[in-house]
């Protein structure tokens, strides 16, 4: 290996950045997918032999040295940036098609799988742990401010709030759901959330553009709660179309809001119909 270089916001440029995103799309799509079980092996290859592979309570993965829940490792298959900087680390050219790069990528990655994912490993140091451990400590904060507010929102109201996200439970690696509006009882919700950074919305001819928020993809939750700093825009998932790096959101799709100065046109016909309620 040579000299650690800097990580930069680039992640190794828009080719390999571009070439990991279609390599998500392709083989990175749901539970089964061919990426998640590769590094599901992996990961219980390297760490069962040290008992540190298994369940906690519904969590599946990898554990600490103190038995607690692993959040870097765990989020290892669902990282984009992560993918990009090993793909430049691999030499693979990111012009080649999907297919090819894929392939040189796994062979690159059964060559150094220790190194990529042992915690004393040095692309475990210089890449996964940079990346992976700042988005998640992100992440977290994000979903509990966000839970906080949305404990006020009144489409939730006579129901409990919870966080689920953010440590790999079994709903959150399948469907993304990082919290549940429930009665009762948290594994039989009434809605499901997901929630995401924001920086600024600008309004369209036939939306809204929700940017800065991070990784856009398609989501099975009832709702998208973006949020930034108190300021908050909860969104109908199925009207919330993920873009490189934005969400557009048709007319309608905009079910709640607060701190947010752009306000969809039916916010106040919905507002004015929960003081009936």
């Amino acid at each position: 290996m040579g000299k650690l270089k800097i990580l930069s916001e680039g992640y190794g440029g828009d080719g390999y950045v571009k070439a990991a995103r279609d390599i998500m799309s392709l083989y990175g799509k749901g539970y089964k997918s061919d990426w998640r079980i590769f590094i599901d092996k992996v990961l219980k290859y390297v760490y069962e032999p040290l008992g540190r592979y298994g369940r906690m309570g519904n969590k599946v993965g990898v554990l600490t040295e103190d038995g607690q829940w692993h959040p870097v490792l765990n989020r290892i298959n669902t990282n984009y940036l992560t993918m990009s900087k090993l793909l430049e680390e691999s030499g693979v050219n990111p012009n080649s098609p999907t297919e090819l790069i894929y392939s040189t990528f796994i062979n690159f990655f059964r060559q150094n799988y220790r190194s990529i994912v042992s915690e004393d490993g040095e692309l475990y140091k210089k890449i996964i742990l940079p990346i992976i451990g700042r988005t998640s400590e992100i992440g977290d904060n994000t979903e509990s401010e966000a839970v906080k507010v949305l404990k006020d929102c009144p489409l939730f109201f006579g129901l409990n709030i919870e966080q689920i996200g953010g440590v790999g439970v079994d709903e959150d690696m399948v469907g993304g759901v990082d919290a549940v509006a429930y009665k009762t009882t948290p594994t039989n919700p009434t809605y499901t959330i997901q929630i995401k950074p924001f920086t600024y919305v600008k309004q369209g001819d036939y939306g809204h553009f929700i940017n800065g928020v991070g990784q856009a993809k398609d989501y099975k939750t009832n709702f998208i709660c973006f949020y930034n700093n108190s300021k908050i825009i909860i969104t109908d998932a199925s009207r919330s179309k993920p873009k490189q790096g934005y969400y557009f959101i048709s007319r309608g799709g905009i079910k709640w809001q607060k701190g947010v100065d752009t306000l969809n046109e039916d916010f106040d016909i919905m507002r004015n119909t929960i003081k009936f309620l």
